[in-house]
C-alpha cells in the first residue's frame, strides 16, 4: 500500500513563512494566522503589515513594532550590525563585531 508523506515535516510544502502547515492524507493545507481564506502559500502569501509581529511578504524581520535602531527597521529590514531570528515576532540582537577577531 501507499504511505502518507508529511510534506510539512519534510519542508516540501509551499506554505508562506507566516502560515501554519497541516499534513493531510496525501496532501497538506496552509493557514494564515488571521484565517484569511485562499491565502497562505508562497504564491498567495498571508497578508502582513510591518510592525504586526508576523514576518510575511517581503519582510526580512518583524519585531512587533515600527521603531528603527532595534535591529529591525521601520520598513522591516534587518539593520546593519544586527542579526534577527525568523521567529514570530522576530528577535534581533546586536552583532558583536569585536568577537569576530
Amino acid at each position: 500500500g501507499c504511505s502518507n508523506v508529511d510534506e510539512c515535516a519534510a519542508g516540501a510544502s509551499d506554505c508562506d513563512v507566516a502560515a501554519a502547515c497541516t499534513d493531510t492524507d496525501g496532501s497538506f493545507t496552509c493557514a494564515c494566522p488571521g484565517g484569511e481564506a485562499g491565502l497562505g502559500t508562497v504564491s498567495a502569501p498571508c497578508p502582513s503589515e510591518c510592525g504586526d509581529g508576523l514576518r510575511g511578504g517581503l519582510e526580512a524581520c518583524d519585531d512587533n513594532n515600527t521603531a528603527s535602531g532595534d535591529g529591525c527597521s521601520i520598513t522591516c529590514t534587518v539593520e546593519s550590525g544586527f542579526t534577527c531570528s525568523v521567529d514570530f515576532p522576530s528577535v534581533c540582537a546586536d552583532d558583536d563585531e569585536c568577537a569576530a577577531f
